[in-house]
């Protein structure tokens, strides 16, 4: 099978803040020629607010991956449907009225015009394998595509290839790096956009929606990480390896300085929160790919190839998308990341302990993961 490959990443400066109580704002000088100014201790403290462009793009693909589901059914007692490529396809593009929530439809934004440049054909490529192994009405195993059963009681379904990879994860991770995180990033690391006056009709400037935009991709809550639901994507998975990381502030505070930074002229401070931002999800992909590793200790131990085979689906996904972040500050290099995709059996039925050391070993030695931050990652 062809190994498409991937980017992300940074460098840091955490600028110092003086809080007074947790219900207080922050107050930020940082130079002599910047006038003091408070950053709010939540998002919706900034009251010129629209972020709903990334909301609305994450909910369509909340609604494309429940259709994915249905090549499988819900559960060992509903008999999976045959995916249709083109409905599918018609959903990435946000033609046809497809979609449940009709705001949705009406919305002008379509998932597959806001992904990295260069990376729908391949998303449409893993949504026409998809459809071919929903329509094979094989069993899956070594060799032959199909529909594949966990061990579990009730057993999980996933389609797989022959090779063993789920192309429904291998579109739904990628798209959480070529749209979602793409989106947030680039955004972020964009210091062209005007910040002089209001647009049109709105009483933002272009700057500032920029930088709310991205912040609607992280989706999570205005008051997060005090409150940490509802949250899809980016916004589950940094809770979810927070205890490795220490993620969830390290963003929200560099999202809070950022935007009162461009609020108030101070574009080195904004400059400085961006670095942080991209950095943290360049980490955040490493993170997650030794999250996923972890997951599979009990699949290991139950012999599961079936479980193994698809959280090291998502493993690979996320590996290959992270040369897709061509931002400043990333640690990973190309060569490193096409030796971490190496690592990966070219059939994933014949992966062994040492294929999985030898990735999370890359990933530890480049991002300097402690022994246990792999352990509770």
């Amino acid at each position: 099978m062809k190994k498409y490959s991937k980017i992300l990443l940074s460098s840091a400066l955490l600028v110092g803040i003086l809080s007074t109580g947790c219900k207080k704002d922050v107050e930020i000088k940082p130079d002599d020629k910047t006038p003091a100014y408070h950053v709010p201790t939540t998002y919706n403290g900034f009251t010129n607010v629209d972020y709903s462009e990334g909301t609305i793009l994450i909910g369509m693909h909340t609604e494309l991956s429940s259709e994915f589901g249905k090549g499988t059914g819900s559960s060992p007692a509903v008999i999976p449907t045959a995916l249709d490529a083109n409905r599918l396809k018609n959903m990435f593009k946000n033609t046809g009225n497809l979609f449940v929530n009709a705001a949705f439809n009406t919305s002008g934004y379509q998932m597959s015009a806001n992904c990295m440049p260069g990376t729908q054909s391949m998303l449409e490529i893993f949504i026409d394998s998809m459809v071919a192994i929903s329509n094979s009405g094989s069993a899956a195993s070594s060799g032959v595509a199909g529909l594949a059963l966990s061990k579990d009681a009730a057993p999980k379904r996933y389609l797989m290839s022959a090779n063993g990879f789920n192309y429904a994860q291998m579109f739904n991770k990628n798209l959480m790096c070529d749209l979602v995180l793409y989106q947030i990033t680039s955004r972020v690391s964009n210091s062209t956009m005007d910040n002089s006056a209001s647009l049109t009709g709105k009483n933002y400037t272009a700057m500032e929606h920029n930088w709310d935009v991205a912040f609607g991709y992280w989706n999570v809550p205005d008051s997060f990480p005090m409150k940490l639901t509802p949250a899809k994507l980016w916004g589950g998975y940094s809770s979810e390896i927070d205890n490795g990381l220490g993620c969830n502030k390290k963003l929200m505070d560099a999202f809070l300085k950022g935007r009162a930074a461009i609020s108030n002229k101070d574009m080195k401070t904004r400059a400085e929160q961006a670095a942080i931002i991209v950095a943290e999800f360049d980490r955040m992909t490493a993170g997650a790919i030794i999250h996923e590793m972890n997951e599979m200790t009990a699949a290991i131990t139950a012999s599961d190839q079936v479980v193994i085979n698809n959280l090291l689906t998502e493993c690979y996904a996320f590996a290959m998308s992270m040369r897709d972040n061509k931002n400043a500050g990333r640690i990973i290099t190309d060569a490193q990341i096409t030796t971490l995709l190496n690592y990966f059996p070219n059939n994933l039925w014949n992966v062994t302990p040492s294929d999985l050391t030898n990735i999370k070993n890359l990933l530890s030695n480049v991002y300097g993961f402690t022994p246990q931050q792999l352990t509770i990652l």
